[in-house]
């Protein structure tokens, strides 16, 4: 026949139309069985079976499935299985290069690395090593170890799992996505176990929908429970952080949670401008009900630990006084927890300001071991009585702190000239009245107006009875004169140590 390429074999063609020549090491094969002519370039040890399949070199390389295409490297291999079109076959399939990688699915496409598979229609592995794209649309951009269900991807990293339908990983290391929808962007050991969920940073887990867990992180000690929709991230404690339920948000954040600030101070530290309005706020808390209903608000709980038991040991509510649509009373109710009872209401504050408390009383701190340069409260009645009370009201309401309405009370600036330590003023310079200690000042006026009354009665008493001495010593004279004489008057007359 013709001539091959110089040093190679004449060109040879057989009977179904092939045609081929050989060098020492390479040969050129086109293979004319098909209606679509199968081509071999390169190491005798390559092969291309199937029609308008392609081997263009390397080694130990086989395209065994129709219009199947392996670029290089060595030991690569697209197979045709039983049924043409049979969604697991090879067919159209490339593999770019690299080792040992294995195409069994329609449509499919290894880029290279080392015993890679793409087992399903239209499925994709970019290169590493030991990936695996298992299902229907799935792809693995790269790493090691990498699994992808139907239409799921990881993008690299290793040993990671995409389980669900249209799942996602990004990477990392043992994150596995198992439901359907779920997403794990990156980092250790995540699971999102179930659909719609969301995990990453470290060991944060939501739990999975089904027993099945593919490796990964969503392994059995991940429990069941349907935890759909959760978003779950965890830091880098070395530790599990699992979900308790669906349409959850969660974050274990052992350096704080700052919004608007990179230096958060506490757990959760919300840092915004200052609220240009009553209506403003850094936080707010709405509730979810629409209909005006009586004690529809919000509410914020604080919840510790009786041992192990959870605990709430105290709830602070705002919520509507009535039922009326267009009535915005409101009350703010105050609830703590005793030994006794369960929590109960404590203190109140209703919409015009009143305060209300379930002991009835105030307290402050007063133990004697607490206190130094003690002296006795002197003048306290003389002071008390120098305070002129009255009856007013405000000019103007420009606070709401200044209601409408007849009040009974005293005026700053004259109990300043009584009591200056009850009387302060504010950043606009309004004086405000603090009456502290008012009830030991009260117990003390007390006290001197009853010493006051004990002196008044003792005086009178001795002022009565000299008069009564007086009386009887008249008498007995009047008496004497007259030449009477009355054995009682002598009487009292020897009682008294008196001579007529």
């Amino acid at each position: 026949g013709p001539a091959g390429p110089e040093g190679a074999s004449p060109l040879t063609a057989e009977e179904d139309g092939t045609l081929s020549y050989l060098t020492a090491d390479v040969q050129f094969r086109l293979d004319g069985q098909y209606s679509q002519p199968a081509v071999v370039i390169g190491s005798r040890s390559n092969s291309a079976s199937g029609s308008g399949a392609v081997v263009i070199g390397g080694q130990d390389n086989s395209a065994t499935a129709e219009g199947a295409v392996v670029g290089g490297g060595r030991g690569n291999s697209i197979y045709r299985l039983d049924g043409r079109g049979d969604a697991n076959s090879g067919e159209f399939a490339v593999i770019g290069g690299g080792q040992a990688n294995e195409v069994t699915g329609m449509f499919s496409t290894i880029g290279g690395g080392w015993s890679n598979r793409a087992s399903n229609f239209q499925s994709t592995v970019g290169g590493g090593l030991f990936n695996n794209a298992a299902g229907q649309g799935s792809v693995v951009g790269g790493g090691w170890s990498n699994y992808a269900s139907d239409n799921s991807v990881v993008s690299g990293g290793n040993r990671n799992v995409a389980g669900g339908s249209h799942a996602t990983v990004s990477g990392g290391h043992l994150n596995a996505a198992l439901g359907d929808h779920a997403t794990v962007a990156g980092g250790d050991e995540n699971c999102a176990g179930s659909a719609f969920s969301w995990a990453a940073g470290r060991r944060a887990k939501v739990r999975r929908s089904s027993e099945s867990t593919l490796g990964g992180s969503c392994d059995e000690d991940v429990p069941v429970g349907d935890d759909r929709g959760t978003f779950i991230w965890a830091d880098s404690t070395f530790e599990d952080f699992i979900s308790s339920g669906p349409n959850q948000f969660l974050i274990r954040s052992a350096g704080g949670v700052g919004i608007n600030t990179n230096a958060p101070r506490s757990e959760l530290h919300v840092r915004g401008p200052s609220p240009d309005s009553i209506f403003g706020g850094q936080l707010r808390i709405e509730s979810s009900e629409e209909d005006g209903s009586e004690e529809s608000g919000g509410a914020v709980s604080f919840q510790g630990h009786d041992g192990s038991i959870p605990r709430v040991w105290g709830v602070i509510r705002s919520v509507k006084e009535n039922n009326t649509v267009g009535n915005t009373d409101s009350v703010m109710r105050f609830y703590t927890r005793s030994f006794a009872t369960s929590l109960r209401e404590t203190m109140r504050i209703d919409s015009d300001g009143n305060v209300y408390n379930s002991s009835g009383s105030w307290s402050v701190l007063s133990d004697e071991r607490l206190k130094e340069d003690i002296e006795p409260l002197d003048g306290a009645l003389d002071r008390l009585l120098a305070l002129e009370g009255v009856t007013f009201r405000y000019r103007s309401s420009e606070s709401e702190l200044m209601a409408d309405g007849q009040r009974t009370g005293f005026l700053a600036q004259q109990v300043e000239t009584v009591m200056p330590e009850w009387v302060g003023e504010n950043a606009d310079g309004v004086k405000f009245i603090s009456p502290s200690g008012f009830e030991a000042m009260t117990v003390e006026a007390l006290r001197e107006l009853a010493e006051r009354q004990d002196t008044l009665i003792n005086n009178l008493q001795t002022r009565l009875e000299n008069q009564q001495r007086q009386l009887v010593r008249l008498e007995v004279q009047l008496r004497a004169l007259a030449g009477v004489r009355d054995p009682a008057l002598d009487s009292s007359q020897a009682a008294t140590g008196e001579t007529p």
